[in-house]
């Protein structure tokens, strides 16, 4: 409930649990996407460079995600706190 949000820090933490899941489902469809427009471009130079630029845009999405997820990790062991509230 909204009444158990007491600070910015616990709206975050809340919203954290959602966003990297969220994040990772929409990189996911998008590399899915870059790989259908590269199936697609049958032969068509213009077409293999759209696909293959939205294949390399999706895996820097996910590291940027997985880099993200890990500094959150780390701030949670250095600072003592819970940011990720999964049991919540």
């Amino acid at each position: 409930p909204i009444t158990g949000w007491k600070s910015v820090g616990s709206i975050v933490s809340r919203a954290l649990t959602y966003v990297f899941p969220i994040a990772g489902i929409l990189v996911f469809i998008y590399l899915l996407y870059g790989g259908l427009n590269l199936m697609l471009a049958i032969g068509d130079e213009e077409g293999l460079r759209e696909g293959k630029a939205k294949i390399t845009n999706a895996i820097i999405g996910f590291l940027v995600i997985f880099v993200a997820y890990w500094i959150v990790q780390a701030l949670e062991i250095i600072l003592g706190i819970n940011l990720l509230n999964w049991s919540n």
